[in-house]
């Protein structure tokens, strides 16, 4: 049978995902990667592969560098390997270094500050009498949390912002190629001044810790720490964003579930593990790549594979969730997977969840009477791999 072909640009991703679970919990797709992937559909068959060890995501692993007669894929120039695309014993070392610089007392010290600066977005919001809810408010609100984190300036977060909007335009060339690149550059270029005067001058942020990281004597050597600077800015701002734009959607689609959580404004913390499960901000994972022959509920997938899992399929799997395609803030317990699983569970977790907590609340305790300014109908999905959310949103409160 030839792989079928893996559709992304569906607005309401789930009908099919139920469908495409019912031929089995792993299948071969074109449209993905390069030859095709194998896409992980169920929830239990994940969790397996989460945890299995011939499964990799590093592409210079030396099984997949034989199977290509030697030829190393070249890493991206000025960045290390990170925790993404690295396997034990590396990722293991890099996990170490990093996990102290989100301890519990680091995270809870910004509450504050979310706070604050939620109440100061919306004030400009209701100065104005509109609020599109992406560039307005669920991205400022990371972006610049955890730019705070790490003790980097307003300008890094401005460069950074332009740099993931170029690379959500899609594909670009010549003069428009040859200037992402510089900026790019640019931009990598901020980080390792920030790096040097950390070394210099260490200060009370995310990014001294990082360059203090130290376990047995090891250290983080600057390409690793550029890798690891941009992956949480990746990881911290824009999945983030998302989640707080899909949960808004969510509860204007439900306004039953907005009721409960006004009941005990405490609920709009607990219930975002329920916003995760119900509409996550990832559709799938980045790529793993098999070492060996890997079988899976009687299927055999191939040594030297590509594949991804389908975090939106396998958050509603009906074997394991009850009635999955509900919204149910009150879901417990909500074993999602959409923070990943085993050494990939991701390390920004309790930061996300305070984040999205806290600017949920205070949306909708500012702006009570909060509705679509747009038809539903003329939403744009964004276009950058993996992510599952929304461009724009186009909000309007007051008298209907």
């Amino acid at each position: 049978m030839p792989p079928l072909v893996w559709d992304s640009t569906n607005r309401d991703p789930y009908p099919r995902l139920r469908q495409l679970r019912q031929g089995g919990a792993v299948q071969l797709f074109e449209g993905l990667d390069p030859g095709g992937a194998w896409v992980v559909l169920g929830y239990r068959a994940m969790e397996s592969l989460f945890r299995d060890p011939r499964l990799v995501r590093d592409r210079n692993h030396p099984v997949l560098v034989a199977q290509r007669g030697g030829r190393r894929e070249r890493p991206i120039r000025g960045i290390g390997i990170d925790l993404v695309s690295s396997d034990p014993p590396i990722h293991t070392r890099l996990r170490r270094l990093v996990t102290p610089a989100f301890s519990g007392r680091v995270v809870q010290s910004l509450s504050g500050k979310i706070e604050t600066l939620a109440h100061t977005l919306l004030d400009r919001a209701e100065a104005a009498g509109r609020l599109e809810l992406i560039a307005d408010y669920s991205e400022p609100i990371p972006l610049k949390m955890i730019c705070e984190l790490l003790g980097l300036p307003e300008r890094a977060a401005l460069d950074f912002r332009w740099l993931i909007d170029q690379l959500n335009r899609g594909t670009y060339r010549g003069f428009r190629k040859l200037r992402l690149m510089w900026q790019r550059w640019q931009f990598l270029k901020l980080l390792r001044g920030e790096i040097e005067t950390r070394r210099r001058e260490p200060r009370d942020d995310l990014l001294t810790a990082l360059v203090r990281a130290e376990s047995e004597g090891d250290r983080l050597s600057v390409d690793e720490l550029l890798a690891m600077t941009f992956l949480l800015l990746v990881g911290g701002y824009f999945t983030t964003m998302h989640l707080i734009g899909n949960a808004t959607l969510a509860l204007l689609r439900h306004p039953d579930q907005l009721d409960w959580l006004r009941v005990d404004p405490s609920r709009f913390h607990t219930s975002v593990d329920e916003f995760i499960r119900f509409d996550g901000p990832l559709s799938m994972t980045p790529a793993n790549y098999t070492v060996a022959d890997v079988e899976v509920e009687g299927v055999v997938i191939p040594c030297g594979s590509t594949v991804r899992m389908s975090l939106l399929s396998a958050n509603h799997d009906e074997t394991v969730f009850s009635a999955p395609d509900r919204l149910d803030l009150s879901r417990d317990p909500c074993p999602h997977l959409g923070f990943g699983h085993g050494i990939h569970y991701c390390l920004g977790a309790t930061l996300a969840r305070l984040e999205v907590g806290i600017a949920l609340r205070v949306l909708f305790e500012r702006l009570p009477q909060l509705r679509l300014a747009i038809p539903e109908s003329q939403l744009v999905r964004t276009r950058f791999p993996i992510a599952h959310g929304f461009d724009q949103l186009p909000l309007q409160w007051g008298p209907t």
